[in-house]
């Protein structure tokens, strides 16, 4: 076939116009050599902040989309299409969904409409496509042999199911292995990106052995993978493949690849699955599929039904990563769906399995198409419809890509000839010139203004001057795996702004001598420091290499200082506070040498840090309960702790402690506390309280949500009122699982799927007081179980009212001018944090005073500024 286009490049009497099928290749090409490197191009693009350009082929994606949908004649089949598309984003943002994360959906399926729509163009250049795939093919395996031979600087994909990391050693492992991934993000897409390829290229009139050879050496790169759903695929694919010409066998084996999709969840629902089978096995593959089972399915079908959207599904921008990018207040399990038949009915719910079940009639009409792109295409298709039993294939770009290229040979007729009737020029001309500049500058200005954490909704926050006080969340965001720009955010918008986190030695020097930081990390930092959020980490925790021991010795200690230098050099002005080590005194309390030995590192440490990033805060201590009681703490201080140290971190969490674990309680104890420590010290101490929370659970020493946001409210603002406490960070920012009955999982201000508890909102309204504005005093009250604290900021006054015993009416007298505005935080509803409601007044008709009665209970009730305010109770 003649490769040139029969059409002309350049006509100056017509405008300038350009070759279509040569800019679907150019297009084409950037996206295949972008996602085949595209571990190593997110890495190498951020760390010169060039990251955006990482998005321009999807970018180029939807301007091609836009210029077909404008300039051809389009079927009405994709005008019903669209048009299902713009009422899923409806029903979306009707969800609760933003503009932001609709526009974010259409964003990730780009590759998938461009294949739809400019297949033919590409046909065109069957045989440059197939060099391009060649090239792809060859750099994966090269990127293979890379990765096992040397430690790649953009690798880092796991994954956790149970708290267990699965790794690259295909063996569960508590140390967090990467699985390998070449030069790809991730191995899951590198494994199916090797199946595509292969499948591609085999569909070329090639020698029998040089096609097995292709088919053998992509395999093997899958196995080493460790995908191995990606494997079976596509050992599977090729089977069928080798009697697709058998019209009935290949039905067959079309309606169990289609009808699959939805055995698989039902048998989740209906059929009872032992979860314990995964630690009988050891099989990484029999665990996902049960945690799949168990849990991802089941949830995901529960939620969907409880909400009523069984019908319409939850709409654009509520599933996948959308979801996970801007997450919905009180909705929970959208951000996976793991079953593109799933996937597809919580975007479009009934639709959208109609739209699933349109794959039988399309495998049978690519299988009726003679020639090696369809071949090709009937191939992969099939292949990517078996790896989406267990995934999400719709949001991986290749796999989008080609199954879009796939429906739209198939919507051709067999004998209908490859190249288009309409015309093949992109004119730029008249009305066209206007609206091509204005769409592509309008697209490519969007996106050069965003970081590759990109489309994450960016959140404007008021500028309310240096904090006071430090409102911060425990977190596991650098060992979290997936999207954690979503959680950042939400934090954000609560009002936190520092997050605790572990910086791990054994994560840092995975082998013996070798230091290297995750790139996880450094992407986390990035997103954190976008949002305005400062960043603690704790330096510390084990190294297997030096016999997972404390740094007790001088070998052991030299080791971990040679880790802290290279974990505070690489991160010098990006980390506001180091934490030595976390609850050293959990192992023993009581003994001296103990103590002293953890003196030591802390001396050590602290030069190393000042040394390296003089502005860095360095605090030590992490003291848990029973080390305050039994006298670690005090040891620290005598021992010099303050000479050496910004300050003492603390973790003096009562949940567990009878009649002391309500905040006021704990108040009291503390203030006797505070007190010794200043008498041991010989000055004030500053103190920093790095774990700080009540548990949520159905259990021994947990409460109820509603009870544990109260007590994040009160506890927050007495906290204010001891000086010496700098800062407190909640422990943690989001749930470790869904166990409503195990304590761990349940200490998070968002659960685990990152929707937000009421914790989250008492948070929210709370955090912008605390961190700025300073505690007055107490008002008096002839009732003990009322209080009334006072805080200021220059001219503005909030006062916080709550009650231990029965509601009560508080009563407010002020002028007529006065004018108040009300938080209640037992609604839980976010309305609090921000301009909350209007107090009624109450003035007489004759002139005087005005007064407000507002009812107070033990959520506390914010009141903002009445100048010259009388207080009463009744």
């Amino acid at each position: 076939m003649d490769l040139q286009s029969p059409f002309p490049r350049f006509e100056p009497s017509r405008g300038v116009t350009f070759d279509r099928s040569l800019l679907a290749l150019a297009v084409l090409v950037s996206l295949l050599l972008v996602e085949t490197f595209s571990g190593a191009l997110r890495f190498y693009a951020d760390q010169s902040g060039l990251s955006a350009l990482v998005y321009l082929p999807k970018v180029a994606c939807m301007v091609a989309v836009a210029w077909e949908l404008i300039t051809r004649p389009q079927q009405r089949g994709l005008w019903l299409l669209l048009l299902l598309a713009l009422a899923s984003l409806l029903v979306g943002h009707l969800h609760g969904a933003e503009w932001k994360a609709g526009a974010f959906s259409v964003f990730i399926y780009a590759p998938l409409l461009f294949g739809l729509l400019c297949g033919s163009y590409l046909e065109m250049h069957r045989k440059t496509v197939g060099w391009v795939i060649a090239f792809c093919l060859a750099a994966s395996l090269a990127g293979i042999a890379l990765d096992l031979l040397t430690t790649v600087s953009w690798k880092g994909y796991t994954y956790s199911m149970g708290g267990v990391e699965i790794s690259g050693n295909r063996a569960w492992s508590a140390y967090g292995l990467d699985r390998i991934a070449g030069f790809s993000r991730m191995s899951s897409s590198l494994a199916i990106m090797l199946a595509i390829f292969s499948l591609y290229l085999g569909s070329f009139r090639l020698p029998l052995l040089l096609r097995g050879l292709i088919y053998l050496v992509a395999l093997a790169g899958i196995v080493l993978t460790t995908n191995k759903s990606s494997a079976g695929a596509f050992l599977v694919a090729l089977v069928v493949m080798s009697f697709a010409r058998q019209r009935l066998a290949f039905l067959l084996a079309a309606l169990v690849v289609v009808l699959g999709a939805l055995a698989l969840p039902l048998y989740g629902l209906l059929v009872g699955v032992d979860p314990y089978v995964v630690s009988s096995s050891g099989d990484s593959l029999i665990g996902s599929m049960v945690d799949r089972l168990v849990s991802t399915w089941p949830n995901l079908i529960r939620v969907i039904d409880y909400n009523g959207w069984t019908y319409t599904g939850a709409g654009l921008g509520m599933t996948g990563s959308a979801y996970g990018a801007f997450p919905i207040f009180g909705v929970e399990q959208l951000a996976v769906a793991d079953n593109s038949l799933l996937y597809l009915w919580c975007l479009f719910g009934v639709a959208g399995v109609a739209l699933y079940v349109l794959a039988l009639p399309m495998l049978m009409r690519l299988q009726r198409q003679p020639g090696g792109e369809a071949r090709a295409l009937l191939g992969i298709a099939y292949c990517v419809l078996l790896v989406g039993w267990t995934s999400d294939v719709l949001e991986a770009q290749v796999p989008s890509l080609f199954l879009g290229l796939a429906i739209g040979r198939a919507l051709r007729l067999p004998d209908e000839a490859i190249t288009p009737p309409a015309p093949q020029a992109w004119r730029l001309q008249g009305v066209g010139r206007v609206l091509s500049l204005l769409l592509g500058g309008a697209v490519l200005l969007g996106m050069a203004g965003h970081s590759p954490s990109a489309l994450a909704k960016e959140t404007a926050t008021a500028d309310l001057g240096e904090a006071e006080f430090i409102v911060g969340a425990s977190t596991h965001q650098n060992e979290r795996p997936g999207n954690r720009d979503g959680i950042n955010r939400l934090a954000a918008e609560a009002g936190i702004r520092s997050f605790r986190d572990d910086a791990f030695w054994s994560s840092v020097e995975v082998r013996p001598g070798v230091l290297s930081i995750p790139a996880s990390w450094r992407a986390q930092m990035r997103s954190t420091r976008a949002l305005g959020i400062d960043t603690l980490l704790i330096l510390g925790l084990e190294n297997q290499f030096y016999g997972s021991r404390k740094p007790r010795d001088d070998a052991t200690r030299d080791a971990f200082l040679r880790y802290v230098r290279h974990v505070v050099r690489s991160f010098k002005g990006q980390v506001a506070i180091y934490e030595v080590w976390n609850e050293w005194d959990v192992e023993n309390p009581t003994d001296k040498d103990f103590s002293d030995d953890y003196l030591t590192l802390v001396r050590a440490t602290a030069k190393v840090i000042r040394e390296e990033d003089p502005k860095a805060k360095v605090i030590a201590g992490a003291v848990t309960l029973r080390g305050i009681r039994q006298g670690f703490a005090e040891r620290l201080l005598t021992g010099g702790l303050l000479e050496v140290a910004d300050g003492l971190s603390l973790h003096p969490s009562v949940y567990c402690e009878g009649e002391l674990s309500t905040p006021e309680n704990w108040l009291e104890w503390f203030k006797g506390v505070d007190q010794r420590f200043e008498q041991v010290a010989g000055k004030p101490v500053p103190m920093y309280f790095t774990e700080f929370s009540w548990p949520a659970h159905d259990g021994a020493c947990g409460i109820s949500r509603e009870r544990q946001a109260a007590y994040l409210a009160r506890a927050y603002f007495l906290l204010r009122s001891l000086p010496n406490v700098k800062g407190s960070w909640w422990y943690d920012l989001v749930d470790d699982g869904i166990d409503r009955r195990d304590m761990e999982h349940n200490f998070g201000l968002l659960g685990a799927s990152g929707q937000a508890k009421p914790a989250y909102h008492a948070m929210a309204s709370v955090a912008g007081i605390i961190g700025h504005y300073r505690f007055v005093g107490r008002v008096p009250s002839q009732d003990p179980d009322v209080y009334l604290l006072r805080f200021a900021k220059a001219g503005d006054e909030v006062l916080v009212a709550w009650t231990l015993g029965h509601e009560q009416n508080l009563k407010i007298t002020s002028q007529p001018s006065g004018s108040d505005t009300i938080w209640r935080l037992r609604d839980f509803d976010g309305v609090s944090t921000s301009q909350g409601r209007k107090v009624p007044w109450d003035c007489p008709e004759g002139g005087g005073a005005c007064q407000a009665s507002i009812p107070i209970d033990s959520a506390p009730t914010l009141l903002r500024s009445a100048s010259g305010y009388q207080l009463s109770l009744r």
